[in-house]
């Protein structure tokens, strides 16, 4: 798997992944979230004590634009939004601060699809738009894809998807 961008939090972490083909995206994250309970659970002597995460994962694909370096720096800014550090790249347990790990305990990130902005320290410091990270997160909650408009439009398309409407069936005697 083609690892962007991380971050790990105490009580979930955000990855940027790439998959090479259709599937790939399912294999991995079910071997990762298996591998990580068993062990959590064996680490603090809970075997057989119920379940560890809340959910599924969630996922949604991007635009490789200024969408992906959006949400690149909406994951490694993760630590610092949570006030856990003064800069984003002091958080080791992430791409930006991994270089402040051992060698063996890096994780090697594959290069972008896009450029990454010469100034990508400094702007992932600089604070998100309300607006930007709505955006994301709604992706995050709904599992839609995350770019502009006409891209959104295209991709839905493609992929036979269409745009959730209002939730729950229409009254009766309403058209």
């Amino acid at each position: 798997m083609r690892v962007l961008a991380y971050c790990v939090m105490s009580n979930h972490w955000h990855l940027l992944l790439w998959p090479r083909q259709d599937g790939d995206l399912a294999r991995f994250m079910m071997r990762l979230t298996n591998k990580h309970v068993r062990r959590w659970l064996t680490a603090h002597d809970q075997v057989g004590s119920g379940h560890l995460y809340q959910g599924r994962y969630k996922s949604f694909a991007m635009q490789d634009d200024e969408h992906l370096a959006n949400v690149a720096r909406y994951i490694e800014r993760n630590a610092l939004r949570a006030k856990l550090v003064e800069r984003a790249e002091l958080w080791p347990w992430s791409g930006a601060g991994q270089t402040l790990l051992k060698e063996e305990l890096r994780l090697p990130l594959t290069p972008w699809p896009i450029s990454r902005r010469s100034d990508w320290i400094d702007w992932l410091n600089l604070p998100q738009t309300a607006a930007e990270e709505a955006a994301i997160q709604r992706s995050m909650r709904t599992g839609q894809p995350y770019g502009s408009d006409g891209w959104i439009k295209r991709r839905l398309g493609a992929l036979g998807w269409r745009n959730p409407g209002k939730a729950g069936r229409k009254r009766k005697g309403k058209h």
